[in-house]
């Protein structure tokens, strides 16, 4: 049997995915990797360690389609998509040369998100719908 050291690294999304299309992705390290979201992510080599759950970012507010790039500024969160075929969370982020990123993650019912355009209610997206379940009718009494 043999023995392996296994190594720890620290980075962002983008060094990881940058490591990953080159040959020095390590299978005996653990890499932390940072999202754009404030989320972290474990990988051992390539293998995701955990998935990731919980309430993520608030967005600005639901949109059908993707906004125009002239309506954003750097760092807008939007919740895109459509009940019933998905939807996808999208920041802008400005790179290295100042130039604006878009960057997706897939929304799905492991996650929560407040939207601001609907004072930071919580919504989820379950049984094919968008739902929030902040506002409740409890009926007349």
């Amino acid at each position: 049997m043999s023995r392996h050291l296994v190594r720890k690294w620290l980075g962002t999304r983008e060094s990881y995915n940058s490591l990953k299309n080159s040959p020095f992705l390590d299978a005996w390290t653990l890499y932390y990797v940072r999202n754009a979201d404030g989320t972290t992510t474990e990988y051992f080599g390539s293998n995701l360690v955990t998935v990731p759950t919980g309430q993520l970012l608030p967005v600005n507010d639901i949109l059908e389609e993707e906004p125009q790039v002239q309506d954003i500024n750097p760092y807008d969160r939007f919740l895109v998509g459509k009940d019933g075929e998905g939807y996808k969370v999208i920041e802008y982020t400005l790179n290295n040369d100042y130039e604006l990123v878009k960057e997706e993650m897939d929304f799905d019912w492991r996650y929560g998100v407040r939207v601001k355009s609907q004072g930071l209610k919580n919504y989820v997206y379950f049984d094919g719908k968008l739902k929030s379940y902040d506002d409740v009718e409890c009926g007349e009494f």
